[in-house]
């Protein structure tokens, strides 16, 4: 039997909606990193430093304790700008950069906790609704003595999947950060007095119209995976129960995309899931998800071999 109607909504809720309080966080962490890297451009600009200039042994020291206040899941990142202050002749464009960088890392910081946070919270959801439900209609519902040791067998996989989400979120934050020193850099060295920089950062980090930009991204990500644990759980839920197929559900909402739309309803069997082909999520930002078939929903169709030997079931 799969999940009440009343409980499936209750998952879908928990799961989604906390995927969209994590959206709301890093659009309010993203506007305050804009202002304080403005900040930070307009007092180097203002202090008329040199970008190449060589940075005093305490500037350098307060940069360095900036990066230490992270976790290790952004140590690629801090180690990188730490190293730049470390190895050879540092300049003072070195420690501006890691002053505009603090604010952009601490945003990856808080992802990668948010990913983590996913990733222990979603499957212990989807497990405790699964064992909710057996307690209800145990002879409807059932599972195994052995559903914690056959829901193990998944846990490395999808440590591996979060690795590789871990290292994207580093990778797009680095990029950011390049995209900002460069501004940064050329503020320092140009003479237009014109050109707003503040802008450029705008583009940057919110998008021209403050819906966009590096900010998207992140918000698309945390959307992304919200979908990803749920539906890599609830696999895992029917591997575990011995649930052979289940069914594609489209979000019913008028952003639906049409490949969605067109797959709702559709059966198909747990070891042929494969995200982004019959598995949700099949692209950025969406919000479908599935649910078990049991063997009564389909025990009374046809299979193909009856189908191609009896002609009358097509009249």
């Amino acid at each position: 039997m799969m999940l009440s109607r009343k409980r499936q909504r209750e998952l879908i809720n928990q799961v989604y909606g906390t995927g969209g309080r994590f959206s709301r966080e890093l659009r309010r962490m993203y506007r305050t990193a804009n202002r304080q890297i403005k900040g930070e451009i307009s007092s180097f600009v203002d202090s008329g430093a040199n970008w190449s200039g060589k940075p005093s042994k305490d500037d350098i020291q307060e940069a360095l304790d900036e990066l230490a206040q992270f976790s290790e899941d952004v140590q690629p990142l801090t180690n990188y700008y730490a190293s730049s202050l470390l190895l050879g002749h540092p300049k003072n464009g070195d420690v501006v950069t890691v002053h505009v960088a603090t604010p952009i890392i601490k945003i990856a910081d808080r992802m990668q906790g948010m990913v983590n946070y996913l990733g222990n919270h979603v499957p212990n959801a989807v497990h405790h609704v699964s064992r909710e439900q057996h307690q209800a209609t145990p002879e409807l519902h059932r599972i195994p003595f052995n559903y914690d040791v056959m829901l193990q067998r998944s846990v490395s996989q999808s440590v591996t999947q979060r690795s590789q989400i871990s290292n994207d979120i580093n990778r797009d934050i680095q990029q950011t950060i390049s995209r900002v020193r460069d501004v940064c850099k050329q503020a320092s060295q140009d003479t237009d007095a014109h050109h707003d920089y503040a802008k450029d950062v705008d583009r940057i980090l919110t998008g021209k119209d403050g819906h966009g930009g590096a900010s998207a991204k992140a918000q698309t990500i945390m959307r992304t995976q919200s979908c990803r644990e749920l539906s890599s759980s609830r696999i895992d839920d029917m591997k575990a129960r011995g649930v052979t197929q289940y069914r594609f559900i489209s979000l019913e909402a008028q952003n639906t995309c049409v490949e969605c739309a067109e797959m709702d309803g559709n059966v198909y069997d747990v070891d042929d899931a494969q995200e982004g082909v019959n598995l949700p999520p099949m692209h950025l930002n969406c919000q479908c998800t599935i649910e078990p078939v049991e063997n009564t929903d389909t025990d009374d169709l046809p299979t193909l071999d009856e189908m191609m030997d009896n002609p009358d079931l097509f009249e």
